[in-house]
């Protein structure tokens, strides 16, 4: 709808591990049924001619497997950021929201497994978001490749 904010945030990773780069794309403010700006994540797979329609997925907090629930003014998928979190050599996934109150920050890491699928691993609540950007970074600190 106008004015969810489509690609307010991306993410490039071969997620589906077909060799192919996938692009998670964060829609803060879209609304999920009757909830306004809930926000989601669509997941656009990759192919050999590019992006494509077929498998693409989307989720928000109301979706099957991931923790919370959608509340007015969520905008979950406001911040995406991909990296290898657990070390196993996939594209990984973590996004940031606001919470409802304006008073919280929610992030939920998604890893994907063995057979190339999410599998939301952790949620974190954080401080007030309103005083920090509201971007994710992911750097090797470790120095490790």
């Amino acid at each position: 709808e106008a004015g969810d904010r489509f690609g307010w945030s991306l993410g490039a990773g071969d997620f589906d591990q077909n060799g192919y780069e996938d692009l998670a794309v964060g829609v803060p403010m879209e609304d999920i049924g009757a909830i306004r700006d809930a926000g989601s994540v669509n997941i656009i797979l990759g192919s050999s001619s590019g992006l494509t329609t077929q498998g693409n997925e989307s989720w928000h907090q109301n979706s099957s497997g991931i923790q919370g629930v959608a509340e007015a003014g969520d905008r979950f998928g406001l911040s995406l950021a991909v990296g290898d979190f657990d070390n196993d050599g996939d594209h990984d996934l973590i996004q940031l929201t606001g919470a409802a109150s304006g008073t919280e920050s929610i992030s939920n890491l998604f890893l994907v497994n063995e057979n190339g699928t999410f599998v939301e691993q952790a949620t974190a609540r954080g401080l007030g978001f309103r005083d920090f950007d509201f971007k994710l970074s992911v750097r090797n600190v470790a120095n490790k490749p």
